[in-house]
């Protein structure tokens, strides 16, 4: 296996790390060893410098990190920054073989934290770093002790995105910042927990974080015909031909060539709002004529009201999210 040879002289070490000089002599005259320092954005960037070669480093990534840490919302993990045996350059200096993302953090950010360096590891073993399965949100809420964890979750994820990132539901694969999430549950974790309920209504027919996402959505407006609603499309008795809630239905287990046509998180939220929309005002219009136009122009469509419920300030509960698939 071939890698890259650096040569760093020493104007650009001392340029790069005026404070971490100590560290990086540290490193450089030890085989191995492990230590907590203080990560500078001058370490970092030398760290960055001198990194081995590793996957494409994402900027992107490396902002949002970089917002966290700016919040203050970072902390001492354990999780190390990862360096070789320094013996692919010319000074013998240890190479960065996992980290980037955080050092660039720390870059973006203007400020230092606290981590833990380890050094003296084999190249070899770079490939096999990150590989375990990730703790995403939904497994570190099981771990908290929340039942349906992977429900709230997804349910969280999605409303986050809707509410507070403000982009379309088709987005939510976006880089989002790691304490978003935790910062909207937080904030709506009673409102999520109490809307497990429609997933029973909405058992067979609608994904689980969909009926919970449209449930709070609905309920937000107006609790009463939130329930009214899923109770109609749960049971579906006694609805005429052009009900939106029976329409509703019918598109949700249409089947093509004896199965069931798969829909989309989009979809099926997107025609959840839509017929709520024709529900509330008590019209009936074509489901699917609707539905496809708001999906060609990836509008996610606005919630709207009949007279003779409330009246909200504005007949929108959200801006027109734009979005791509």
């Amino acid at each position: 296996m071939k890698y890259q040879t650096w040569y760093l002289d020493d104007a650009m070490i001392s340029a790069a790390v005026p404070t971490g000089m100590a560290i990086v002599d540290m490193m450089t005259n030890t085989d191995e060893g492990c230590c907590k320092i203080t990560l500078t954005p001058e370490l970092a960037q030398f760290f960055l410098i001198n990194q081995a070669p590793n996957r494409v480093f994402n900027k992107e990534y490396a902002r949002l990190y970089g917002v966290d840490v700016s919040l203050g919302n970072w902390g001492l993990t354990g999780e190390a920054l990862i360096f070789d045996q320094g013996l692919f350059n010319s000074r013998k200096i240890k190479q960065l073989l996992n980290g980037q993302t955080r050092a660039g953090a720390v870059i973006s950010s203007g400020k230092s934290i606290e981590t833990y360096i380890v050094w003296g590891i084999d190249r070899e073993q770079q490939v096999k770093m990150d590989g375990g399965r990730k703790r995403n949100f939904g497994i570190q809420l099981g771990m908290l002790g929340y039942s349906n964890a992977s429900v709230l979750a997804s349910t969280t994820n999605a409303l986050c995105v809707l509410d507070k990132l403000k982009t379309d539901w088709l987005e939510t694969n976006q880089p989002q910042r790691i304490s978003m999430r935790w910062e909207y549950w937080e904030d709506h974790k009673d409102e999520i927990m109490a809307s497990t309920w429609a997933t029973h209504h909405g058992r067979g027919k609608l994904h689980p974080r969909i009926a919970c996402v449209a449930a709070i959505l609905f309920s937000r407006r107006n609790e009463a015909a939130c329930h009214e609603f899923f109770d109609k499309f749960q049971s579906g008795a006694n609805l005429a031909k052009q009900d939106p809630i029976l329409q509703l239905r019918e598109y949700l287990v249409l089947k093509k060539y004896g199965q069931t046509i798969k829909r989309s998180g989009s979809e099926q939220l997107y025609a959840c709002i839509i017929a709520w929309n024709d529900f509330r005002l008590n019209t009936s219009r074509r489901l699917t004529s609707v539905l496809g136009k708001a999906l060609t122009y990836k509008k996610l469509p606005s919630i709207e009201f009949s007279s003779e419920y409330e009246q909200p300030e504005s007949t929108e509960l959200m801006d027109i999210l734009d979005g791509a698939n």
